[in-house]
């Protein structure tokens, strides 16, 4: 059970003394490899230290964002509504790092339809139709097939690839009509070859799935909802598993996003008595999306980490691919 704190103002310091660098580290942000008091990510820095004035306590940690604005400055509560979630109100910052001190956040907020569908919306919407109408389905992919995902789960999974190749897995809202939201993109590191995730600009993150059974019409409707990072580790998982067709694999694209869908998708399926099981990396962040999942299903879910450090680096590893196949 979550610490009972007594007061709005006591909740608020608690939340000061949250590592920002964790927080951070859970988004994405990743230590500058020249500079341990930098993070990077997608192009911003931020600048640690630990403070001693009004934006965060004594002790606790600070930023600055290089380049940002004067409110891109302080402690954990500046860096959450001004950086990782422009627009985000006071309230929305609360909810978000109430997991992050012991006490359940409330998602009373993330039902079907709260969030009103805007103009902004409708934008990024016929930016990603648009987007779709250029694309086509993958049938083979050499990239896909040299990191052990088969041409049956391809067949399955069905993503896209734009006329440039970059792959393409479509997000979906939780609102009735469950229209595309997003485009979540996989480009691999020219130097490593490791897959990078990014979001096309004008979507955001819902949900991308698929199931074995809809397509075998076999137990048409699964039982079992695996929530994985990407969609790679989602196609990996499906394929080390024993019984795939009772279970429905989605990715949340990296993160659970800022504006709620990822959560309000696995509370619809919580709430319809699904199965949630938390398949995400085994790593800090990893284990940071599986803290949040438990506090959307009231704890009552399951955790299945790979042995290796996510669920494609498990396939290869037991398909015997090793890096130097990989990038031939």
């Amino acid at each position: 059970m979550g610490k009972d704190f007594t007061n709005d103002q006591a909740e608020l310091i608690a939340m000061r003394h949250v590592s920002l660098r964790d927080f951070a580290a859970s988004l994405g942000w990743r230590i500058d490899t020249n500079d341990p008091n930098k993070m990077r990510l997608m192009g911003q820095t931020i600048v640690l230290g630990k403070a001693q004035k009004k934006h965060a306590p004594d002790g606790s940690d600070s930023f600055w964002l290089v380049g940002g604005d004067e409110r891109q400055m302080g402690g954990i509560i500046e860096f959450v509504q001004f950086v990782a979630y422009p627009g985000f109100t006071l309230g929305d910052v609360r909810r978000k790092l109430r997991t992050w001190i012991g006490r359940a956040p409330s998602y009373s907020a993330v039902a079907v339809g709260a969030r009103e569908f805007t103009d902004a919306d409708q934008a990024g919407l016929d930016r990603l139709q648009n987007k779709l109408r250029e694309s086509t389905v993958v049938e083979t992919n050499e990239y896909l097939e040299a990191r052990g995902i088969s041409r049956e789960t391809l067949a399955i999974a069905r993503p896209l690839v734009s006329p440039r190749g970059t792959l393409w897995f479509p997000h979906r809202s939780p609102q009735e009509d469950r229209h595309i939201c997003g485009l979540e993109m996989v480009l691999p590191n020219q130097k490593t070859n490791e897959p990078k995730i990014r979001f096309l600009g004008g979507g955001h993150h819902g949900a991308w799935g698929f199931g074995k059974a809809s397509v075998k019409r076999v137990n048409a409707s699964p039982t079992v909802i695996v929530c994985c990072e990407c969609a790679i580790d989602a196609m990996s998982k499906a394929q080390l598993d024993e019984h795939p067709d009772e279970r429905f694999y989605l990715s949340s694209g990296g993160s659970f996003g800022q504006n709620g869908d990822f959560a309000a998708i696995i509370k619809q399926t919580y709430d319809k008595g699904l199965t949630i099981v938390g398949a995400f990396d085994d790593d800090e962040p990893g284990y940071r999306l599986f803290a949040t999942l438990l506090q959307i299903c009231n704890g009552e879910c399951e955790s299945e980490f790979p042995q290796k450090k996510d669920w494609n680096d498990q396939l290869k590893w037991v398909l015997g691919i090793t890096k130097g196949k990989e990038a031939a």
